[in-house]
């Protein structure tokens, strides 16, 4: 079975084809119930970020007639995500709330840095949009390096190493902070 759902925002219908299927298990796909989808995708400040990384990386291709189609149409493509809702309710302004939701998203993108006015990605952006997985990590990370909050403890812990004692090595306090950051493993005393 073969098919597609639709493009959202733009088809309201989708086709599926079948090949080589007994016309028997057809008729029983056809006519049982719907299953329930449940997407997973959110609005978040990484997916803004990310967005905003390729869009740099997809104008530095066009200046160079490398991009196969103009940004232009890259950007309608794009525009959907951070202006529609993924679902309809007959109590919530969702379009506003999605509105909101992206406002909020650049806001805080630029307070922390990892944005300019213009849009454009600058410091820790990189690894704040390669680490999207472990979102609201990668942000918490990005911030402790930006502060130098990570530098400050470390510095502070290497007065306190001990030769026979691995635990007071200042690569197991890095991994310790980090599983924390990312796994919310417990921190040693």
């Amino acid at each position: 079975m073969s098919g597609r759902a639709g493009r959202r925002g733009f088809d309201l219908l989708g086709q599926v084809i079948f090949l080589d299927k007994a016309f028997s298990k057809i008729q029983r796909l056809v006519t049982s119930d719907r299953s329930t989808l449940a997407g997973e995708f959110t609005l978040s400040p990484t997916i803004l970020l990310r967005a905003l990384h390729e869009w740099e990386t997809m104008r530095q291709l066009e200046e160079e007639k490398a991009l196969g189609r103009p940004s232009s149409e890259v950007a309608r493509c794009v525009a959907p995500v951070f202006t529609l809702p993924f679902f309809e309710s007959k109590t919530a302004e969702l379009v506003t709330q999605v509105a909101y939701q992206s406002r909020f998203s650049l806001e805080f993108l630029y307070q922390e840095g990892l944005i300019k006015r213009d849009g454009t990605t600058r410091n820790l952006a990189n690894i704040c949009a390669h680490l999207f997985e472990a979102e609201p990590a990668n942000l918490i990370l990005g911030r402790l390096l930006s502060s130098g909050l990570l530098h400050e403890y470390l510095n502070a812990e290497a007065t306190k190493t001990v030769k026979g004692d691995r635990r007071s090595h200042l690569t197991v306090k890095l991994a310790s902070v980090l599983g924390w950051i990312f796994f919310r493993l417990r921190l040693p005393r």
